[in-house]
């Protein structure tokens, strides 16, 4: 298993083509990483509402073969890690982040 670098910018057209028409799932682990109060805050269907209606700032696959998408906050950014299944996506984990990562 790769680790989460991303390895390829994609372009943005492609997330919104991706995201327009498919079926959105939150795996019930994706809150892992957050505080009780941001779990509050970025609820499942605030989750989907940022994917579906916000513009990303960078959108790329990772090393270890999933996609991260990343959108601008008033402080710092989210990051939303997902993976393709059946007629959508599953997003796996998410994370606030200060700035944006390297890019390998």
């Amino acid at each position: 298993m790769g680790s989460t670098k991303i390895v390829e910018v994609l372009p943005n057209k492609e997330f919104e083509l991706l995201i327009r028409d498919c079926v959105i799932k939150i795996n019930p682990h994706a809150s892992y990483r957050v505080s009780t109060a941001q779990r509050t805050v970025f609820s499942d269907a605030e989750l989907i509402r940022i994917l579906k209606e916000e513009k990303p700032v960078l959108y790329g696959e990772q090393e270890n073969g999933r996609f991260a998408v990343i959108f601008k906050r008033n402080e710092g950014f989210i990051r939303l890690i997902f993976q393709h299944i059946s007629k959508g996506i599953e997003v796996g984990t998410f994370y606030i982040i200060d700035q944006l990562p390297p890019i390998k």
